[in-house]
């Protein structure tokens, strides 16, 4: 699955990539395949703003369909966020 991952140079691909892996990780867990969650959180470091909120909200899918897992990644993740 993560071969099929791939990230493009445009920030409306990457809208639509990052909320597609949202969806995914929503009804399927995720925690056997962290390269994808993974993909999510790195486009936190975008230059977009539009790409980083589709970050968050398919981060929030992810958690919801694992949040054992998620939920301690997205609270250190937050915790390691400079101060706005």
């Amino acid at each position: 699955m993560v071969n099929l991952v791939k990230i493009e140079p445009t920030p409306e691909k990457n809208i639509k990539g990052v909320l597609c892996l949202g969806e995914y990780g929503r009804i399927m867990d995720l925690t056997d395949k962290k390269a994808l969650a993974d993909i999510v959180i790195d486009q936190f470091n975008s230059k977009s703003q539009a790409v980083r909120d589709s970050a968050s909200i398919a981060l929030g899918n992810i958690a919801a369909g694992n949040p054992d897992a998620y939920l301690r990644v997205i609270f250190s993740l937050i915790k390691e966020a400079p101060s706005a």
